[in-house]
């Protein structure tokens, strides 16, 4: 009587054939996930940063005076909205943070606007804007938002009413789509 055995598994050679294919095809995936994971950062800030001129108007209109937001060094680091009902654009005693937001260190924000935003933004008690200068942002305010790698690119456009919208780029010589 002979005894049939039976081998089930894996040789050693189709293991080390396998491992070489995922490593092949994880290294052709590599390169795409960091794009898509900057793209979700530069997604994120913009929707952090949107969220904060709508709550700063909002509690501009609902206190019917002024709020700022403070923007220090283009809009990185620390970024706060305060009720500022004198309009100096400078956080006095008594005048309460309506919002915070802290920018993420990998996105880089710049105002493309006549009305230079680079320090902050002004919003009044109905809910209109003005850049940190003063003056009024009659053709409106942009704020580009990038990846540090430069590519990949968003625009927040706010008009001279606190409105904005969001434009995703397709380069940064297109930052001005008309907004």
């Amino acid at each position: 009587m002979s005894k049939i055995t039976s081998n089930s598994g894996f040789t050693l050679v189709e293991l080390v054939v396998t491992l070489a294919i995922v490593g092949i095809l994880s290294s052709l995936a590599i390169p795409s996930m960091e794009r898509i994971i900057r793209s979700i950062r530069v997604d994120a800030e913009v929707s952090s940063l949107v969220n904060l001129i709508q709550a700063a108007r909002g509690e501009a209109v609902k206190r019917g005076s002024g709020v700022y937001i403070s923007a220090p060094g283009n809009w990185t680091g620390a970024i706060v909205a305060f009720s500022d009902p004198n309009q100096n654009d400078t956080q006095d005693p008594g005048e309460v943070v309506v919002a915070r937001h802290t920018a993420n260190p990998k996105i880089v924000v710049s105002s493309v606007s006549s009305a230079d935003l680079t320090d902050g933004l002004g919003i009044n008690g109905t809910g209109g804007v003005r850049p940190h200068s003063g003056a009024s942002l009659v053709n409106g305010g942009r704020l580009v938002i990038s990846a540090d790698d430069g590519l990949i690119w968003s625009l927040i456009c706010i008009n001279a009413t606190g409105r904005n919208h969001v434009i995703k780029l397709k380069t940064p010589s297109s930052t001005d789509p008309g907004c």
